[in-house]
């Protein structure tokens, strides 16, 4: 709160032909800082946007172009994250440049069915070409040990963007996919996996696909959860 002072010029005895004179009074009054607009624009593109099509792919980004080595780069880059997420529902962070057909290919994973190895061998190509801290490297481990538990015949590798992901392939109708990076859900998958599995999450979760999947979040509780979906 800081002060602040008011000054009116009222009558003399309520008549002003009497002459006036100034009245004063302070109060407590809230701090403000005005912000000014700082008229960002979202571009919108389109690959193709001709009429009549089942699908169109729209991709959605804020014209500014920011440094990451600028003083106030985290500052820019949350600012604009949040035009995104208010205006879009959604949001990401890609290099300048990129085309719209780089951009589609990095949400839809590749994937590569692999032996049923060693801890070791698995954990070490999910981490390619990354230095994981000691958090990371145990959330790794104990959830290649929890998939472990899940007896699969196979694992399923797969890389979309820098994200890396596994899977247990426990029979050709059901497969348990986990992001290796923190903060995402595990998607317990049935039928048609392959093609489910190409999809963004963005598309799972548009409600499209109906009951082909189960997504369970990393909450209290969830390995339990994803052995009541398996056994379901």
């Amino acid at each position: 709160m800081e002060s602040y002072t008011h000054s009116v010029e009222a009558p003399n005895y309520g008549d002003r032909g009497r002459g006036t004179h100034d009245v004063s009074w302070t109060k407590e009054r809230y701090q403000k800082e005005f912000h000014a607009p700082e008229s960002l624009k979202i571009r919108i593109e389109s690959p193709n946007n001709a009429l009549g099509q089942d699908k169109y792919v729209i991709k959605f980004e804020v014209e500014e172009v920011m440094g990451k080595k600028s003083r106030d780069f985290k500052e820019r880059l949350l600012k604009n994250l949040n035009i995104l997420q208010e205006n879009i529902g959604s949001c990401d962070v890609l290099p300048a440049g990129r085309s719209l057909e780089e951009y589609l290919e990095t949400l839809r994973v590749s994937w590569e069915i692999l032996p049923s190895g060693t801890r070791e061998e698995t954990l070490a190509r999910l981490s390619k070409g990354r230095i994981l801290s000691e958090q990371e490297r145990k959330d790794m481990e104990d959830r290649f040990d929890f998939f472990q538990t899940l007896k699969p015949s196979k694992f399923v590798y797969g890389m979309s963007g820098s994200e890396r992901y596994l899977g247990a392939l426990l029979r050709d109708d059901l497969v348990v996919f986990e992001n290796m990076e923190y903060g995402n859900a595990i998607y317990v998958m049935f039928e048609d996996w392959q093609t489910l599995s190409q999809k963004s999450r963005v598309e799972l979760l548009s409600g499209r696909y109906g009951k082909n999947f189960e997504r369970i979040v990393h909450r209290k509780g969830w390995k339990d959860n994803v052995k009541k979906t398996i056994k379901t």
